[in-house]
């Protein structure tokens, strides 16, 4: 059983919502076949027993794909990066606004890997806040709770577009050259190959299953010699 739930990890989650959604099947049974001792509560909590497990399930084997549509919209919503020579601008949509890191200001930048999850990001230790510029146009929430920039440390995911072009612009803007190579602490065993063929182009979605599951790190630029 452990070696069938090594090769399909899915099933630790599969199993679980199959047997919850076996039950409401069988409440939905007798909730049928004896309708007049069922309140109208109890037929929403079997509906919810029923529908939820379903769903998941379907997720968790099939994936859920996103249109075109959606995935544009998504894409809008994305937090971008670009660079130039006064520092480094966060474009934040959801916050309709834009994070400028100054050169000047970074004392220390250390890039953070997680193998096991695919999560990765830059950390900056700053000497002063850093700056945000509103858009002209702002939702109601991001007008009611102001963005707070009084901070000295400042992490950026790499979700963001261009995150992997940062040591490049430090080579440009700061004359500081990195040997870092992104892709060794992902590299491992390709568990899975996808490729979706969209409008004019096709993209293509690995995953791989990494050969070590240790968080590494690496300095890539420090201004001192202070250990912030």
């Amino acid at each position: 059983m452990k070696k069938i739930i090594n090769k399909n990890p899915k099933l630790i989650f599969v199993i679980p919502l199959g047997i919850f959604l076996l039950l409401g099947l069988l409440l939905l049974f007798f909730a049928v076949k004896y309708p007049d001792n069922v309140p109208f509560y109890g037929w929403i909590t079997i509906i919810l027993f029923v529908l939820l497990p379903a769903i998941c399930m379907y997720g968790f084997i099939f994936g859920f794909r996103l249109t075109e549509k959606q995935q544009r919209s998504s894409e809008t919503q994305r937090n971008v990066i670009t660079y130039s020579e006064q520092g480094i601008w966060i474009h934040k949509p959801i916050l309709d606004g834009t994070f400028r890191i100054n050169w000047c200001i970074i004392d220390k930048i250390v890039y953070f890997d997680y193998p096991g999850d695919d999560h990765a990001y830059y950390t900056f230790y700053l000497n002063d806040f850093p700056e945000f510029i509103k858009n002209k146009k702002q939702w109601w929430l991001n007008r009611l709770f102001p963005v707070n920039v009084n901070m000295r440390k400042f992490n950026l995911n790499n979700d963001c577009l261009n995150f992997y072009d940062l040591p490049e612009k430090l080579n440009e803007y700061l004359n500081v050259v990195t040997d870092t190579d992104f892709a060794y602490p992902r590299k491992g065993k390709l568990i899975s190959k996808e490729e979706i063929y969209k409008s004019g182009y096709t993209e293509t979605i690995e995953h791989w299953q990494p050969s070590r599951n240790i968080k590494w790190e690496k300095v890539l630029f420090q201004k001192s010699d202070n250990n912030t």
